[in-house]
């Protein structure tokens, strides 16, 4: 395997902020870069997948050649690293820096867990994402860390970069010791794993939740409104409003209105299944808890509650179909003072659905549109009469709606936790047969007050669809726009086909548009949509020599057909025997069909 395979990507946030993402399979982590004039400090170290992240740091981020970890040797300012906590994401190379920072009271759970070799390798395979290729180069490369030296820090202590600063806030709960940094100058707060939309809690009892509200809450009001927050899991960045949403479900929680919660299940193997684990959904974030901690009852598969939203304006929300705590389905409800239009219906996990949305629309009348023709975006249509999907899609429906695929695919978005596949077996809802009405690129939703135009996309699938709804400045966008896109179909003069598409969008759509993709509930915003674009540009020219093997959700699908390409932290998924392909017509000119 190409030792230049592609590990670390960044992009620069701020003036002084830089995002670092490290992964192989499209499952990354994310760390924070802050250089000022003195002194350089990353925030969080990475899981250690080989022994390069300060070199690429040097090299690729700062321009310049330590030639050696002493920065002061070489007469260069300092490169520091500070975890956020003690588990193995955060900590990988850490050891590589001047200095290493963790809290005192995370440093036994370093030693004894995060740094530990035979848990390293356990969480490294699980972001291979069963690629053998993967495995392999998991193994030549990787680091042994646990001769790692820590200095202690804690809530209060402050970082001068020169030029820029940061304020170390203590947030006990995710670990003892996790902390969270604020940058007072450019109003942004890195989080690591302490606060995340799906933040897991697992191992606090009910005094440790309500002191972890509490610092929640005292960090919310210490905030500014225009504050950003990035976190481990994700490079799109929470806002103030979901610090509230996390408050108000640890309060559910110590209340006790648990009795609708699913499983919390993780993505790391080696805690999957347990029966104690659930997650608890406000808006749409969540908390992971343990039921016997808290001394909560657990749910049982009868009582589950797969749906959530936020209401992010008057007339739009963002409904959720919560498969596992960090998997979910994003769907949009627009509601006018007439009609009411659905776009996408998720998996279809019971017939929730219907009587959830009408919960929230009351008696009006309600079109369901599906963005394209996979089954986690119409497998719950069956539920609505007027149900809509654009032709060129119509060829998809049998195969994503076929029994043995479509329970192949919710055991997957579900992490093959066994409570919720027992559910599915009795409540799923039966979809075979399903038949759709055309709808195409260019019509226009009068839903009384609001418009939705359907705005075409095409390329996850030929016949993708968009919806935006111009007076709120939202796009809903399927799979067509997101931080790692699935194009795995496209040959080498569709992705530059693809890309002048999504220029047009740049140009068609409102400057400020939040644009919410059919896997994160969080929203994105055109510069996300540019950055898809020139990867494409990259796959279009050729430029793929380092690019990793990836495989996207299902772990039976063959591992080394499809690749990932990035942008900076911006990846779009492809396979390279598809793009030396003639003929092809998936992409069309303009997205107005």
């Amino acid at each position: 395997m190409n030792n230049e395979l592609t590990v670390f990507t960044h992009e620069r946030i701020t003036e002084h902020l830089f995002l670092i993402a490290e992964g192989l399979a499209g499952k990354r982590v994310v760390m924070g870069l802050a250089v000022g004039e003195k002194a350089a400090l990353l925030m969080d170290a990475g899981l250690g997948i080989n022994d390069c992240l300060r070199g690429y740091i040097e090299e690729e981020i700062l321009g310049r050649q330590a030639g050696g970890q002493d920065s002061s040797a070489a007469g260069l300012f300092p490169l520091y690293c500070a975890c956020t906590c003690g588990h193995t994401r955060h900590l990988g190379s850490a050891k590589l820096f001047d200095r290493a920072y963790l809290n005192r009271r995370d440093q036994e759970l370093a030693y004894t867990s995060g740094l530990v070799t035979e848990t390293r390798r356990r969480n490294l395979k699980d972001f291979a994402g069963g690629i053998p290729q993967l495995e392999a180069y998991l193994e030549e490369h990787f680091m042994e860390n646990q001769d790692t030296v820590f200095r202690d820090y804690d809530d209060g202590c402050r970082f001068d970069l020169g030029g820029i600063s940061l304020e170390v806030k203590a947030l006990p709960g995710h670990t003892p010791g996790s902390v969270v940094f604020f940058c007072p100058e450019e109003h942004w707060v890195f989080a690591g794993a302490s606060i995340a939309q799906h933040v897991s809690l697992k191992t606090l009892d009910r005094a440790g939740m309500m002191a972890y509200k509490t610092g929640l809450e005292r960090l919310a009001d210490s905030l500014p409104e225009d504050v950003k927050i990035w976190f481990t899991g994700q490079i799109v960045p929470m806002r103030k409003r979901e610090l509230g949403f996390l408050a108000l479900a640890c309060e559910e929680v110590l209340s006790g209105r648990t009795l609708n919660d699913l499983p919390g299940e993780s993505f790391f193997s080696d805690n999957r299944n347990r029966e104690e684990m659930r997650a608890h959904f406000t808006g749409n974030c969540s908390i992971a808890y343990s039921a016997d901690l808290l001394g909560e009852k657990r749910s049982l598969p009868e009582d589950f509650v797969f749906y959530s939203h936020d209401k992010v304006s008057e007339h739009v929300y963002v409904l959720a179909e919560n498969n596992a705590r960090d998997d979910v389905l994003t769907l949009g409800l627009i509601v006018g003072t007439q009609r009411a239009l659905l776009v996408d219906t998720g998996m279809g996990m019971n017939g929730q659905l219907k009587k959830y949305v009408e919960s929230i629309i009351g008696s009006r009348p309600l079109t369901a549109v599906s963005t394209h023709g996979n089954i986690d975006h119409l497998g719950g249509s069956i539920m609505f009469s007027d149900r809509r999907l654009n032709e060129r899609d119509w060829g998809e429906v049998g195969r994503a709606t076929g029994t043995p695929r479509r329970f192949g695919d919710i055991g997957s978005f579900c992490r093959q936790n066994e409570e919720v596949l027992v559910y599915c077996r009795k409540h799923w809802v039966n979809n075979e047969n399903m038949e759709f009405r055309n709808i195409e690129a260019g019509e226009v939703f009068d839903l009384g007050g609001m418009t939705v135009e359907v705005l075409y996309s095409g390329g996850h699938t030929p016949g993708h669809l968009s919806y935006y709804i111009p007076e709120e400045k939202i796009l809903f966008s399927g799979d067509a726009i997101c931080r790692t896109a699935l194009l795995r179909r496209l040959n080498r003069e569709e992705f530059a086909a693809y890309a002048d598409l999504l220029d047009e969008l740049c140009g068609y759509i409102d400057p400020e548009t939040k644009i919410y993709f059919g896997h994160l509930n969080l929203p994105q915003d055109l510069s996300d949509v540019r950055k898809q674009a020139l990867s494409c540009r990259g796959i279009a020219a050729g430029q793929t020599e380092n690019d990793p093997p990836c495989n996207v959700l299902r772990p039976d699908k063959p591992g080394g057909l499809r690749h990932l390409h990035f942008h900076g932290n911006h990846g779009v998924i492809y396979e390279p025997g598809n793009l030396g392909k003639e003929g092809k017509t998936i992409v069309r000119k303009s997205i107005r069909g």
